[in-house]
């Protein structure tokens, strides 16, 4: 099941970003005061049950335009933070875990990321392996073809609205993207004769 709290907040986080400070000023104060919520001790005050009618107006809006009340404050969205997206194994596959190094490392999909924001992701969640940053540029390759990600020069990236969908859903725990597990394939001994099928010598991971 979704969270409603973090699809409101990823909803409200879209509809607002395009919008200038004073528009989000208004936007804002006009959802405290219709939902009869006070800025400061948490439960709304006798003023605005006493103005309940004129709070509960859109044209509020229009009114509070040439305001020159001190703007609100907002706090950043309450994300998981990556040791607890690592502990419940949210990503279901590699390219999953290129988003989520993406949507943090561009401060939750507001700004741009390089490759280089993607390895000290890989650090900082203890996952960095020789084999993953081998495999890195066919990763984000895989996730600009999903339309997850895309470039926006030779070294800048940014996350997409489809990623942004995306990762809702896996941080929710609701990525329907097939786990990949790490699996053992034999590997044939190098003979100074013929090869034959049934000479085996040691195993190695692979991930598939």
């Amino acid at each position: 099941m979704i969270d409603p709290e973090l699809e409101a907040i990823f909803k409200c986080t879209e509809v607002l970003k395009d919008l200038d400070n004073e528009s989000k000023v208004r936007v804002i104060q006009y959802l405290l005061s219709r939902f009869k919520l006070a800025t400061g001790s948490g439960t709304h005050s006798a003023t605005n049950d006493n103005n309940s009618s004129q709070n509960n107006n859109p044209t509020l809006l229009e009114q509070n335009r040439n305001s020159t009340d001190s703007p609100v404050k907002t706090t950043t969205p309450s994300y998981p933070v990556i040791k607890d997206i690592v502990t419940k194994d949210l990503p279901k596959s590699e390219i999953e875990w290129i988003l989520v190094y993406a949507f943090y490392a561009a401060e939750y999909a507001e700004n741009s990321f390089t490759r280089e924001d993607i390895i000290a992701y890989y650090e900082k969640s203890n996952r960095k392996s020789q084999q993953r940053i081998g495999n890195l540029t066919l990763n984000i390759n895989s996730a600009v073809k999903k339309d997850w990600i895309k470039a926006i020069n030779d070294n800048d990236y940014i996350v997409c609205d489809e990623g942004k969908k995306h990762m809702m859903e896996v941080l929710n725990g609701n990525s329907a993207t097939k786990q990949r597990k790490t699996t053992k394939r034999p590997v044939k001994k190098q003979t100074s004769g013929p090869l034959h099928p049934e000479t085996v010598g040691t195993e190695e991971n692979v991930e598939v």
